[in-house]
């Protein structure tokens, strides 16, 4: 009887054993993301994503080096602070929605677009991005000219959509220069009302506004602020 109990004890261990490795190996395959990121649909699948920077319809005319996918990632503490501004947003706004349009950026593909605001000869995309700016004034105002808050996984570039369309709300001119600055004077008056809507949804939601492009934020007291992160952008599996 007692060699039995031993035998039991002995298959029940192993039985465990199994299932705690197959938990292990799926907790492993999302090991590309560093600890403390996460993809934002995991937290918040409700939230609109088009990462402008994962086609060929941004300011370079590429796709950025490093993102071989088209999934937001992000910091979990910026993804939760999206969570609860999405669910107040849509409290009062049903047919509104928080839509992504960057967040974690590889340093990878900072430094192309560093390498494509300093080229002065490629204007392919001067007539829709920064139609009334020389080009050699990109890099350090609009493009970051050495690191950007992006990388640390906790910025975002975001606006708002009607999701009963899927088009964003009309925030005026995004060009860059002083168009896309938060208080820009050629503003009508829905358009900056819609600018301040979202500035007051996300500093409300512990986001810092940057004045200078009104669709970008970075999470206030972030879990990375001096660490810039070169991991590629690849989707979920």
């Amino acid at each position: 009887m007692r060699s039995f109990f031993s035998f039991f004890l002995i298959i029940l261990f192993l039985g465990l054993l199994s299932v705690f490795s197959v938990a292990g190996h799926k907790k492993s395959s999302h090991s590309h993301l560093p600890q403390g990121f996460v993809y934002l649909h995991a937290i918040d699948p409700s939230i609109d994503q088009k990462l402008t920077f994962a086609t060929t319809h941004n300011c370079v005319g590429k796709k950025l080096d490093g993102y071989q996918g088209h999934q937001a990632i992000c910091t979990l503490a910026a993804a939760k602070a999206l969570k609860k501004a999405q669910k107040d947003l849509q409290k009062k706004y049903p047919h509104y929605s928080l839509r992504v349009l960057d967040a974690y950026r590889p340093v990878r593909a900072v430094k192309h677009l560093k390498r494509w605001a300093t080229d002065l000869q490629d204007t392919k995309t001067k007539s829709q991005c920064y139609p009334h700016l020389n080009k050699k004034e990109l890099a350090g105002h609009y493009v970051a000219s050495n690191q950007s808050s992006h990388s640390r996984g906790s910025a975002v570039d975001i606006v708002i959509i009607n999701t009963k369309t899927g088009q964003p709300l009309d925030y005026g001119p995004e060009f860059f220069g002083k168009y896309s600055h938060i208080d820009y004077k050629g503003l009508r008056p829905n358009q900056k009302k819609n600018r301040y809507l979202l500035r007051k949804l996300m500093v409300k939601h512990n986001f810092k506004p940057y004045d200078a492009e009104f669709w970008h934020y970075t999470l206030n007291n972030e879990p990375f602020p001096k660490t810039y992160f070169d991991f590629v952008i690849k989707n979920e599996k």
